[in-house]
């Protein structure tokens, strides 16, 4: 038994129906032919790294203690962690079927940095760092030199895509290329039972390029954008060819897998919760003295500007003359009862202080008014409340935000930045134009699998259905179940399902990353335009 699974960051067939009537991913076209597709639904927030998590582990952020790229890491407390692969650690698909004695191979798998040390090699993916991004180390040299210098990440905010996007297309096409030989050489050349790779280039050109692919978004433009939804198909023509070549090289009666860990969908607009916390009065700005001119007159903290001189200039004021590393250092939190923390700006949240947990009846009177904003603020059409003891479950439930919501069904950002206003109709990054949503994509082709397309299946799905087809023992604490409509009946009769007592794998939640390491992972969300 081999199982290849392919991740493509953010792919949602809202994206991948249209290219495959137009014929130009055939063999996507093919495995959803001759296979089983499905939406695949993700967990709250559809982001990058918790859902990530969930579908290597099939464990719910409550279990996990994920909820963000950045993560609190004590309940009383303002200390936030980056995520790292300490979390994944004895919770991870590949650490169970390492433990029976299989091979596996990771590649390219975002967050999972520093590399773990499992029974085969892994290849760091988003986070991971030069020098230090495969295991067994050696591996690094033998990507760079089968790929002439392996690449693996854009700066999406890079301000020459803004002046010619089809540098954008060459850069990426690039990448995609490098990606492509290295997988082929790890897969051809590795020992491997199971491999668990994924292209996150699928979800930049999302980001990047949904004004120019979506006619009805507002900032569609008839004369420049079909130009650019055409090099859009030409590089989606080049994935497929890509994944084709892929099925080509994988083992005989190789059962492959595609799995997305969220959708896309348009951007519109921001929504500033600490400006509209601040105009209720539940928010309270430090008193700054001689600082406040510089900060009232300086888009010091979202270093938003496209121009890489005055990035550099903000960085600089921000800290070495002010020493204010962001809105949060403005924030009087003796004073405040509430304010929404450093986030991925595809889902809003907010924290109560101690001064906010305190006051009676603030929570539900907070919550009362995050329900009336599309009565009192203009611009908010609908907004979605999701409270964490509602929707997690497990140890870690008590180190999620105290409130999490989304603005006008995901079409919105939340933005901490305290602005002049609290809502603005345009997105806040020209390439940034693309975010998250809910659901992915489930495709799954081989001798194991029905034809069939099945309502939904959920990114918790994935670790317990790969381990029963290893025929292995499912812990107790996975929340996912086995897909088992997706298996053939025959196939599934010689299974054993059989579910073992289990506790929940506890991870020490530590700021071990270190604060060079938080900053390290600020600047690159930064550069995905996810802060």
């Amino acid at each position: 038994m081999k199982v290849f699974i392919l991740g493509l960051d953010g792919a949602t067939f809202d994206i991948l129906n249209p290219l495959m009537r137009d014929n130009v991913i055939p063999n996507i076209t093919e495995l959803c032919s001759n296979g089983t597709s499905a939406p695949l639904r993700t967990i709250f927030p559809p982001v990058t790294a918790p859902a990530w998590l969930a579908l290597a582990s099939g464990l719910n952020p409550g279990k996990t203690g994920i909820f963000d790229y950045i993560n609190k890491i004590r309940t009383e407390s303002n200390t936030f962690a980056p995520i790292s692969s300490s979390y994944y650690k004895e919770r991870a698909v590949w650490d169970y079927l390492g433990n029976q004695g299989y091979k596996v191979g990771i590649f390219n798998y975002p967050t999972l940095w520093p590399p773990p040390h499992v029974n085969g090699f892994a290849v760091s993916g988003m986070g991971g760092k030069s020098g230090n991004m495969c295991y067994p180390p050696e591996l690094e040299a033998e990507l760079h030199e089968a790929t002439s210098g392996y690449e693996s990440k854009l700066n999406l905010r890079n301000p020459k895509y803004k002046r010619d996007i089809d540098l954008f297309f060459e850069d990426i096409n690039r990448i995609i290329k490098k990606q492509a030989s290295a997988l082929q050489y790890l897969v051809q050349s590795k020992t491997w039972d199971f491999f668990f790779a994924v292209f996150s280039f699928t979800d930049w050109m999302g980001h990047v390029l949904w004004k120019d692919i979506d006619e009805k978004h507002s900032l569609y433009d008839s004369m420049k954008s079909p130009r650019v939804k055409n090099r859009f198909k030409e590089t989606w023509r080049n994935i497929d060819e890509v994944i084709g070549t892929l099925l080509s090289a994988l083992p005989h009666n190789t059962n492959f897998i595609s799995v997305s860990d969220h959708g896309m969908g348009p951007l519109e607009s921001v929504f500033f919760p600490n400006t509209w916390l601040e105009r209720k009065g539940w928010l309270k700005r430090r008193r700054l003295g001689w600082k406040k001119l510089f900060v009232e007159n300086m888009t010091l903290f979202s270093e938003g500007s496209d121009n890489k001189y005055f990035n550099w200039l903000v960085r600089f004021l921000r800290n070495k003359l002010l020493k204010i590393k962001g809105t949060i250092d403005l924030i009087d939190f003796d004073h405040s009862f509430a304010y929404s923390p450093e986030h991925n700006t595809m889902f809003g949240c907010i924290n109560l202080t101690k001064t906010g947990k305190s006051a009676n009846g603030f929570k539900d009177l907070l919550i009362e008014a995050i329900k009336a904003l599309p009565k009192t603020v203009k611009g908010v059409e609908q907004v979605d409340i999701f409270l964490p003891e509602e929707i997690y479950s497990g140890q870690f439930v008590n180190l999620s935000p105290d409130i999490l919501f989304i603005v006008n069904d995901y079409k919105c950002t939340v933005e901490i930045d305290l602005h002049k206003k609290e809502f603005r109709t345009s997105p806040s990054l020209l390439m940034r134009t693309g975010g998250h949503q809910p659901d992915g994509i489930f495709i799954a082709s081989g001798s194991v699998f029905n034809k069939m397309k099945i309502p939904q299946a959920s990114v918790l799905d994935i670790c317990p259905t790969v381990l029963s087809l290893y025929d292995l023992d499912i812990p107790s604490q996975i929340d996912g179940r086995v897909i088992t409509e997706a298996i053939k009946p025959e196939v599934l009769d010689t299974l054993k399902l059989n579910i073992r007592p289990s506790r929940e794998t506890s991870v020490q939640q530590t700021d071990e990353m270190g604060e060079e390491n938080l900053e390290d992972m600020k600047k690159l969300l930064k550069s995905l335009g996810y802060m």
